[in-house]
């Protein structure tokens, strides 16, 4: 019996305790949608019981932190909706297995950097939240194909209101174009007196740039990255 089953919802009647999860421990699908009002999943207590939990759905709880979510590293798809986080938890990113992420309907202010690091991500919902501004790192998600931005107040980068309401693809192409596009320039002025080392400073600065060019042309081809042009490196002498 245990082997067959696949869901199970949490109700007000088993909030009591983790005694519940020892006589399902093949448990693959947890929905604590009716667990009522908590403000983080208690992760603890599925990891100590259930062997895998691939989908774990926490919507509607008011919930306020994802503190200790690393301890489920094998969820494959997450739906934590119409809650109260304003954060995501460093843990969020240690899911490596992750594939689904709804988090539309929060209080998020912004998407971290670290979100690359979710290679396999697929399907990434933050519509309707107070997001200002959208990081480059988005551009690092190879397997984003499902990408929902609508209903938040962006200002960087501008994104016509048509492709916020269209998302997925034609939405990615226009961040990956938006990012790429851009090329950063400075110039460096070095003044002093003769054979004060002007020069030495100059070899150093160029190797060092150089060596920073290489790096960035190996991390542009990794296979969990996207394509990437390196920054360009032009010298006046």
């Amino acid at each position: 019996y245990q082997r067959r089953v696949r869901g199970f919802v949490m109700d007000q009647r088993l909030r009591t305790g983790s005694a519940v999860y020892q006589f399902l421990p093949h448990l693959t699908e947890i929905d604590l949608s009716l667990f009522g009002p908590c403000d983080e999943i208690p992760a603890q207590d599925i990891a100590n019981q259930v062997t895998e939990v691939l989908c774990l759905k926490a919507q509607k709880v008011q919930l306020r932190s994802l503190e200790r979510i690393d301890l489920l590293p094998s969820v494959v798809h997450l739906y934590l909706n119409d809650n109260e986080l304003e954060t995501l938890s460093d843990g969020l990113w240690k899911l490596r297995n992750l594939e689904t992420l709804h988090l539309q309907r929060n209080k998020l202010t912004v998407i971290p950097d670290s979100i690359q690091e979710l290679f396999n991500l697929k399907e990434l919902n933050v519509s309707n939240n107070l997001i200002k501004s959208v990081s480059s790192s988005l551009i690092h998600l190879p397997n984003l194909k499902n990408f929902q931005l609508f209903g938040n107040p962006l200002t960087s980068p501008s994104v016509p209101l048509p492709l916020l309401k269209e998302g997925d693809e034609a939405l990615l192409r226009f961040l990956k174009s938006n990012f790429t596009s851009k090329q950063s320039k400075c110039k460096l002025c070095i003044f002093g007196p003769a054979k004060s080392g002007k020069t030495l400073l100059i070899s150093n600065i160029i190797k060092k740039l150089k060596h920073r060019q290489s790096l960035m042309r190996r991390v542009s081809s990794h296979p969990h990255a996207h394509s990437l042009n390196p920054p360009v490196l032009c010298v006046d002498t």
